[in-house]
This record gives structure tokens, C-alpha cells and sequence, in this order.
């Protein structure tokens, strides 16, 4: 059986919460499904998300039920229109995974790339496998990177700075546009638009300010040395916001560890030696095959394929 996309998991949850609403489910209903959200752990998010789209649209049919309506709809239709509307809700962007006051949480699944509104007129596009929990308050905008990887567009406020926190890493900005890498304990940042000021927890008073065009590494030790990047580098290391693995002359290695990070059939090179091969070119980050494939031609290597890996020989030797 094909996975199910998130949208499909948003569109079963959805229908599950309508039933619900209707009548009590059955034995045999419940049991279907508790082993539909035993299955996959973002079913469980979808069915809460789900859940709390209903109530606030509940809550709003109940508080509108104190003037008439001006018009009499059939009950069906108006049933009907509350359902689509659920799968809507919760389908936006099927990132929002937790909210409370003042802040919301948005994350993502392996292979998934989601852009989201923050409510200041800023935005977010989620890279795979992360998540980040926005609250917006009255004197600043905080984002915390709690895993992953994560591109900010940043509306402009100066009474209200726009603050990432990556672990120990901070970095503030007024406006612009900038992404923020979580890799171990280091911190990995390129700034597209605008200035971004850039420090740590262990040394708040020394403030980098970095410029449009910049890429610099954080560690616990520090900031690295910030490195100047042409606009198609930038290009090409954000290409990952519509879906693409950018090469140019990274290691193949180096291409391999980077398709993992979107796929669960991972890529596997059997020689140090072929690893070390540079390329270049764009890739789809969703279809590794034709990736390897592309491997196979231009070097020549050797591709055994599976359902779990693609692995990488070197060709025989004669």
C-alpha cells in the first residue's frame, strides 16, 4: 500500500472527526480507528488538529445561533460546508501541530516542505523533518528552532524585533530574509535580504551583524569567520524551498547525506573512494532514483536497488 501523503492523513482525520460528530462510533468503528492513528505517529497530530477546527467552528455556529440567519440553509448543506471546510482548516499548510496562547508550533515530516504564515505579516517555509514554535507578543517576535532547518521572510517592525532562538544561538532582525540550519549543536546561517544580528547565550555582549549575501557556521565556541556568497549561491543553497538539491561541486557523499535527509529509501556508497567524486547539477529532493541514476551514468558506478537503500559501487575493473 502507497504511503499516505499528509494531505490524505488531513482528509482521513477530517472524515473521522465528522463521523464522530454525528453519532457515537461503534466498537468496530473505534477499533478502526485507534489501529488507522496506531499506524503512523502524524495521523495522531492530523485527528488533534482535526478535532480543534470542529470545536472553533462549533463555537462559532453556537454564538451565531443567537440572531437568526437570514437565510434558512438546509441542514445537510451547512453540514456538508462545515466538513469541507474542516478538511480546509486542517490541511492548511498541514504543519500546525500545537497551539496554545500566544503560541503555535508547526512541524513537518521526512520529505516535507511546508510554508506558513506567522501573523505579523512574516512567513516560514519548513524544511524536512523540523519543527519551530512562534509566539508573537507585544515588544518582540520569537521563533525557536527546535529542530531542523527553517527560511524566515521577515515583515518589518521595528518595535517588535524578529528573534530565532537555535539552541544557544540568537539572531535578531528588523526585517529581511534569512534561513537557519539546526546541525548537532551548531547552528547554520545564510542571510538572503536585509542585516541580521547574530550571538550566543555564553557570549551575549559580542553581536555579529551580518550582511545580505552571508553564510557563517555557530558553534559553542563561537561564530565562524562569516563567508560572502554570490546571489546564485544563496539561490541554490535555499533551493531546498522548492523541493530541489543543489550541487555544485559538493561531494557525492556529501549529495547522499543530503537526499537522506528527505527520503526513508536512503542512498548508500559502498567506496570512500567514489564518495569523494564532486558534481554538479540540480535534483529533484524527492526521487533519489533519478539521482542515482544520473550517479550511474556520468561516473559510471554500479546501482543495487531495494526497497529500503540505493546503494553505490564503484564500477568493476577489468
Amino acid at each position: 500500500m502507497p504511503k499516505q501523503t499528509a494531505a490524505d492523513i488531513d482528509r482521513i482525520a477530517s472524515a473521522w472527526v465528522v463521523r464522530e460528530d454525528r453519532a457515537a462510533l461503534s466498537a468496530a468503528e473505534q477499533a478502526e480507528l485507534d489501529t488507522w492513528l496506531a499506524a503512523d505517529e502524524r495521523r495522531q497530530g492530523a485527528y488533534v488538529r482535526a478535532h480543534a477546527a470542529w470545536s472553533m467552528m462549533d463555537r462559532g455556529r453556537a454564538l451565531g445561533a443567537e440572531t437568526p440567519p437570514a437565510r434558512a440553509w438546509p441542514v445537510v448543506t451547512r453540514r456538508e460546508a462545515m466538513a469541507a471546510s474542516l478538511i480546509g482548516i486542517a490541511g492548511v499548510g498541514g504543519a500546525l501541530a500545537v497551539s496554545r496562547i500566544g503560541q503555535q508550533t508547526y512541524r513537518t515530516a521526512r520529505g516535507e516542505i511546508r510554508r506558513v504564515p506567522l501573523g505579523d505579516g512574516s512567513s516560514a517555509a519548513i524544511n524536512t523533518a523540523s519543527r519551530i514554535e512562534v509566539a508573537m507578543a507585544s515588544d518582540q517576535r520569537l521563533v525557536k528552532l527546535a529542530q531542523g532547518e527553517a527560511w524566515f521572510d521577515v515583515a518589518r517592525d521595528r518595535a517588535r524585533p524578529f528573534v530565532v532562538e537555535a539552541r544557544d544561538v540568537r539572531l535578531r532582525a528588523i526585517d529581511g530574509a534569512f534561513s537557519v540550519r539546526r546541525i548537532g549543536k551548531d547552528a547554520e546561517v545564510i542571510v538572503a535580504k536585509g542585516t541580521v544580528e547574530c550571538w550566543t547565550t555564553a557570549d551575549p555582549a559580542r553581536i555579529l551583524r551580518l550582511p545580505a549575501g552571508t553564510k557563517m557556521l555557530v558553534s559553542d565556541s563561537g561564530p565562524s569567520a562569516p563567508q560572502a556568497l554570490a546571489p546564485t549561491t544563496v539561490r541554490r543553497l535555499l533551493a531546498w524551498r522548492e523541493g530541489m538539491v543543489g550541487l555544485d561541486g559538493e561531494t557525492l557523499a556529501d549529495a547522499a547525506a543530503e537526499f537522506n535527509r528527505y527520503n526513508d529509501r536512503h542512498i548508500v556508497i559502498d567506496d570512500p573512494a567514489l564518495g569523494r567524486e564532486r558534481l554538479v547539477g540540480y535534483f529533484r529532493a524527492n526521487d533519489p532514483d533519478s539521482f542515482v541514476r544520473a550517479v550511474a551514468n556520468t561516473l559510471g558506478a554500479q546501482v543495487t536497488v531495494d526497497d529500503r537503500e540505493l546503494r553505490l559501487a564503484s564500477p568493476a575493473r577489468s
